[in-house]
């Protein structure tokens, strides 16, 4: 039996194929890919999340989006669906649509067992082309550990934080914003 053919697509078509899709897919150099749904932790955390950061956002220059907005790296081209994403300036868009950001600051993934290696590895490399951010935050939502990588001055990514411990906090220096592991994980079912 013989492989099948890449089927490979244009951005206008992904986005088009997007606009009346039942799931969220992501888009990698002209290759679409379904994403799974999210465990009951993995929602649990990303709604906490939403709690902390949005609440603590109201009414400041730092907006914050939910997994329903796309971010964009037109190099590649690569359009993806992070758990969370905070812009501290204007949004920039796509020039294919106005549902993908193009300069966020920081970007929040929680992890799973199908989506640790590629969010750690290929996304990370792909979000990191992205000079406006400056913190990518990785949770985990099979264990208890959160790992941050902020840019630094020479415009290098160092792991700045990497917590497990339920009584630590992390902290998004970009927003000035401190969440204690507690709260991240309330509710979940995480022992």
């Amino acid at each position: 039996m013989s492989a099948q053919p890449k089927i490979y697509y244009s951005e206008a078509d992904y986005l088009e194929i997007e606009q009346t899709a039942t799931y969220k897919s992501e888009y990698i150099n002209g290759e679409i890919y379904a994403m799974a749904g999210g465990s009951t932790n993995h929602n649990r955390i990303v709604g906490n999340l939403y709690v902390a950061i949005g609440s603590y956002l109201k009414r400041k220059k730092c907006k914050f989006f939910p997994s329903d907005m796309k971010i964009y790296v037109p190099k590649h081209p690569f359009y993806a669906y992070p758990d969370v994403s905070i812009v501290c300036e204007k949004p920039e868009y796509s020039l294919l649509t106005n549902h993908a950001i193009t300069n966020p600051s920081v970007i929040i993934e929680v992890l799973s067992k199908s989506t640790e290696n590629y969010d750690k590895s290929l996304k990370f490399d792909l979000y990191s082309k992205i000079q406006t951010l400056k913190e990518y935050i990785l949770i985990s939502s099979t264990d208890r550990h959160v790992m941050i990588y902020r840019r630094n001055s020479n415009d290098y990514w160092e792991l700045s934080t990497n917590e497990h411990s339920i009584e630590k906090t992390i902290f998004i220096t970009e927003i000035g914003l401190e969440i204690p592991l507690f709260d991240i994980y309330e509710d979940s079912e995480i022992e």
